[in-house]
């Protein structure tokens, strides 16, 4: 059985270019697994993104379509000829570029099995395969154990956690599939090579694992606004050594805004400290990375985890450096901060969201304390780490003044930086419930919602999406005055 993992290309407004790709690290799980546990499954990632960065296509609407064009994707098609490919889809607003993916697969192949999963593709399958219908399988929560299942051949009626088309009864859902222990998964597969690398045969297999790296620390690392400049001076001896690394799946909390609950069921997955540091052990000394990033959803879930954790790296005595991708819940302890310190932290960001109480408690519902959060970026400073926050404004139920509030919070404190989003309703999530269920969607394109995007689309009794986008426009100017906005400018 033959399974390609595809990495979709991407449509986006001209403001978030440019576009930084990131490593694909769900895909990379999935194959490492595939490999691990199903006999006979041969298994290629192809990252439309990483592998064409160069590739920038302005689309009629208006947006970027960036990554490979659909005659690349059919090329690989024709060539590894899989049985089955996977795509993920965690954004609805890349629903277009997932759609295109599976429908250039069917074009190849009729017969290939297509199937799609993510946080989106979660939120509402049934009509997500009515309007794509090309998708076979729709995996439901956690994808190792129920792809595994796929490639042995199971029979789809015989296979948990999946929505899937009967070709008598339409579409049949499966009972849901028990999460698995995270530590029985392999580690990344991070040599489930290119395939305009893999195409230089006359490489030797060592040759060719260890470029398949030197390709990701460049694609998925690099800073695009100097990348020209590091690869043209001496000074660019040897590429970026960055790593993603994942510690825990999923999140116990319920953020308003939040949809990665589709996948995750609101449980916190704790990989154990033995586990993460095999892993960063191997990535640091077989590839010297001395940067490594945390992909978590929320990585201080467990606090005496992450003391655990720290303690660990500091007896290795390794020089590195550790960052959070998706920001840190801003609730821990001044003797964990110094861990973190010792264990390699020089900046971190919290996902703050809202400089006002009241929002926080009765409308994003986040288990926040502002005055803990002054204390702790105070502590941030006394220790020498350089303090951010995530905010967002624009959340049904708030009012003017209380956005005003998160804005004067982000001017006022003694945070370093700060990056001012506006809400956006993303499927799934139970923003976006109480906007249909109440009317509130004003001229909303799911194709152009995204976290980072320059639109607002909530329209509520208490403010419109101009005054959102006015108020946010206004904001992020006096950040920018202050030096403390990081943030591109739209």
């Amino acid at each position: 059985m033959k399974v390609l993992l595809i990495q979709p290309f991407t449509i986006t407004p001209a403001p978030v270019l440019p576009y930084l790709p990131q490593e694909p690290l769900g895909l990379e799980y999935l194959s490492a697994y595939l490999k691990s546990y199903s006999r006979g499954t041969e298994v290629r990632i192809l990252d439309c993104i990483g592998e064409y960065w160069r590739h920038h296509e302005r689309r009629s609407d208006g947006q970027f379509r960036v990554g490979a064009h659909n005659s690349q994707i059919s090329r690989v098609l024709r060539e590894f000829n899989p049985d089955i490919v996977g795509v993920p889809l965690q954004f609805y607003n890349q629903e277009g570029a997932v759609k295109e993916v599976v429908e250039s697969a069917k074009r190849v192949n009729p017969d290939v099995t297509t199937v799609v999963g993510g946080c989106a593709a979660n939120a509402d399958p049934v009509n997500l395969m009515k309007r794509i219908e090309a998708i076979d399988v729709v995996v439901m929560g956690e994808g190792e154990e129920t792809l595994k299942e796929l490639a042995d051949g199971l029979p789809l009626d015989q296979v948990k956690g999946i929505l899937y088309r009967h070709p008598r009864y339409g579409q049949m859902r499966n009972e849901p599939r028990p999460y698995i222990d995270i530590d029985t998964i392999p580690f990344p597969d991070r040599r489930a090579a290119p395939f305009d690398v893999y195409s230089l045969s006359f490489m030797t297999g060592r040759l060719r694992d260890r470029l398949r790296v030197f390709e990701l620390w460049y694609q998925y690392n690099r800073d695009w606004p100097t990348f020209k400049d590091v690869l043209m001076t001496s000074r660019a001896k040897s590429p970026p050594k960055v790593a993603a690394f994942l510690t825990a799946r999923g999140c116990p909390y319920n953020c308003y805004f939040c949809s990665s609950q589709n996948v995750w069921q609101r449980k916190h997955r704790q990989r154990s400290v033995h586990k993460v540091l095999i892993e960063m052990a191997y990535l640091y000394t077989e590839f010297g990375v001395r940067t490594f990033h945390s992909m978590d959803d929320n990585f201080n879930v467990n606090e005496k985890w992450v003391r655990e954790f720290c303690q660990a790296i500091i007896e290795t005595g390794w020089q590195i450096e550790l960052r959070f991708q998706s920001g840190v819940f801003p609730k821990m302890s001044r003797e964990t901060l110094v861990l973190l310190k010792a264990a390699g932290l020089k900046d971190i960001i919290f996902g703050i969201e809202s400089g006002n109480q009241r929002v926080l408690d009765e409308v994003i519902k986040k288990p926040i304390n502002l005055k803990h959060v002054e204390q702790i970026i105070n502590w941030c400073h006394e220790i020498g780490i350089t303090c951010g926050g995530f905010f967002v404004i624009g959340t049904p139920g708030e009012k003017l003044s209380e956005m005003q509030d998160t804005i004067d919070f982000c001017l006022n404190s003694g945070i370093d930086r700060v990056r001012l989003y506006m809400c956006q309703p993303m499927i799934g999530s139970k923003v976006y419930d109480d906007c249909v269920k109440n009317g509130w969607l004003d001229k909303f394109d799911p194709a152009k919602s995204l976290v980072v995007g320059p639109d607002s689309f909530i329209k509520t009794p208490d403010f419109t999406p101009e005054q959102v986008m006015s108020l946010c426009a206004a904001g992020r100017e006096a950040l920018r005055k202050k030096k403390k906005l990081y943030q591109k400018k739209s």
